[in-house]
């Protein structure tokens, strides 16, 4: 088939269903627009450089903070597995070896962790040691 005979099918089609040629051209510019939308989220927030003159000092206190968390959710890990009989009792169908509940509450503390160190990051990312120095 022909450029010309495939052009002609898909306008006979289009004005036989007009519904599904329009539910098509929207999924296609909905898919277009996200699509957009995410690559310019990407560049911007991964491909582009931070916005401070020391971002190395913002990986420092991101990391710092980061291992206090990771300290403190190895602590809470091993109580939750030491009580983990009371926790048996308390909540019901919880077995002793529950590892869904335990991942998804490591993984809610991580993101809650992470959330939280952001703006001290900053911060301290957006301050300039000599004028800090300077004023105390």
């Amino acid at each position: 088939m022909s450029l010309l005979t495939n052009l002609r099918y898909t306008f006979r089609q289009m004005t036989m269903n007009p519904g599904f040629f329009a539910v098509a051209v929207a999924a296609l510019a909905l898919g277009i627009g996200a699509n957009t939308a995410i690559f310019s989220a990407v560049e911007a927030v991964l491909l582009q450089a931070l916005p401070y003159s020391q971002p190395d000092r913002l990986a420092i206190v991101w990391e710092d903070m980061m291992k206090l968390s990771a300290i403190g959710l190895f602590a809470g890990g091993a109580l939750a597995a030491g009580l983990a009989v009371l926790l048996r009792t308390l909540l019901f169908g919880v077995t002793l070896a529950a590892p869904g509940i335990y991942a998804g509450t490591a993984v809610a503390l991580v993101l809650v962790a992470m959330v939280a160190c952001v703006i001290p990051a900053q911060r301290v990312a957006r301050v300039d040691p000599a004028v800090a120095l300077r004023n105390e």
